[in-house]
This record gives structure tokens, sequence and C-alpha cells, in this order.
């Protein structure tokens, strides 16, 4: 053989033996690259199927419990609804003749969805005419408590009646 074919086929054996050891190399960073595309595909997928279940869930309980979330808001008086209450209050005693105030309203604040709305109103008149605004403090379309009743009668014959009452009230969410 001459030199010349003797380096030309040195060089090819040396370039084949250097891809030759190249070739793990570059099958491993591949395959690395590939195996942590995948983990980042794996993740992205947990992480919408995690929002997809919570997501099922979260719609699943909403309608699990619209009949029980309906009567609770038919029960009690919504978050900014004390004002229409007590002039519901008012206005029916007035349309009954009954001589009708409210003295005082709070808000007693409790753990869960509900609070406590507090009403102080005072009645007076007649034997009768008191004990009809008992009957309609007792009869709201909520969710109440009659927590004192006090009669009084003056010297003049006038009865006058202190009601205190506790209404559900939804908190503001």
């Amino acid at each position: 053989m001459k030199p010349l074919q003797e380096y030309f086929i040195l060089g090819f054996a040396a370039l084949i033996f250097c891809s030759a050891a190249a070739a793990p190399v570059y099958v491993y960073v591949t395959t690395a690259r590939s195996n942590a595309y995948v983990a980042e595909v794996e993740h992205r997928l947990g992480d919408a199927r995690s929002r997809e279940a919570t997501s099922r869930t979260t719609r699943q309980l909403l309608a699990d419990t619209l009949q029980e979330r309906t009567r609770l808001e038919g029960a009690s008086v919504a978050s900014d609804g004390a004002a229409a209450l007590i002039e519901t209050l008012e206005k029916d005693a007035n349309a009954a003749g009954i001589s009708f105030e409210i003295g005082a309203v709070s808000v007693a604040l409790r753990d869960g969805p509900l609070d406590m709305l507090k009403v102080s109103m005072r009645a007076e008149g007649t034997f009768a005419t008191v004990m009809r605004a008992l009957s309609l403090v007792e009869t709201i379309p909520y969710v109440s408590t009659v927590d004192t009743v006090t009669f009084e009668r003056s010297d003049r014959g006038v009865w006058s009646s202190i009601i205190n009452i506790s209404v559900m009230m939804r908190k503001k969410i």
C-alpha cells in the first residue's frame, strides 16, 4: 500500500472511532433533553388534571347544595337587606294601625356563613294592638327568634311593649 492510502485509511478509521465514541454522548444528551421535556409535559398535564378535578368538585358541590342554599337565602336576610326588613316591619305595623318604632339595630358576628341581626322595637296602644305587633314580629318570613318581650301598662291605660328579636342574616361572601 502506498503511504497516502495508509494515511487515508488511518484518518478514516480515526473518524469512525471518534464518531463511535461520540455517539453515546450524543444519545445521552438527546435522551436527557427528551426526558426533561416529557417530565415538564407530564407536570403540566398533572396540574391541568388537578385544576379540572378541583373545578369539577366545585361545580358538583354547587349543584349538590343548590336546594339548601336556596332555602337558606329565602329564610335569612341578606347582609344588605337589614334596612329593607326594618322598613317592612314599620310599614306592616303602620298599616295594621300599630304605633311602632325601631329602637336599636345591631349585628352579632358569628363563625360560618350567618350572622345574627338584633332588632329592638317598641309598640304602643291597646293590649290587642300590642299583641298584634308581637304577632307581626313572630311571623316575619325569616328564621328568627323572639329574644325578650316586656309588657307594661301606663296609668293612662296605654300598653307598651319592648320586643327584642334575632334574625339570621347571610354574610356577604
